[in-house]
């Protein structure tokens, strides 16, 4: 599915954290979608089209980094972003492997996460880090 705007897929078990993030995108003229289930993200329509995924790690029970693996098998190519509640040496290293651009651990307090999936839209690119 081409699209004619930059587009942001967002998997969230927490709706409000999923709705909050679209909204502060929407102001920066980013198109997004939130899913709060693991089915519904996979069987989204832009998931292939999607500049950048952001997955919320254990989102209704559903490992993030797995998730994103299924997600790569299915044809998503857009850099993925995962958010945690706690960062640790054995799901970094899953999340390197999984192929994962960068990890927030949360809360995201300043305007990090925003920026980080601005520098990934078309004509931009920044290189791995991990933010905690």
């Amino acid at each position: 599915m081409a699209r004619s705007r930059p587009f942001v897929l967002i998997c969230a078990g927490d709706e409000s954290i999923g709705q909050s993030l679209r909204f502060v995108l929407t102001l920066e003229g980013i198109e997004s979608a939130v899913s709060t289930h693991p089915e519904a993200f996979l069987a989204a329509p832009g998931l292939a089209a999607a500049h950048c995924l952001v997955l919320e790690d254990n989102s209704c029970g559903q490992d993030g980094c797995a998730l994103l693996m299924v997600a790569r098998r299915l044809g998503a190519q857009g850099a993925a972003i995962l958010l945690t509640g706690k960062l640790t040496p054995a799901l970094r290293k899953r999340a390197e492997e999984a192929g994962v651009w960068r990890v927030f651990e949360k809360p995201v307090l300043d305007n990090a996460l925003v920026e980080a999936i601005l520098s990934r839209m078309p004509g931009r690119e920044q290189r791995l880090s991990i933010n905690t």
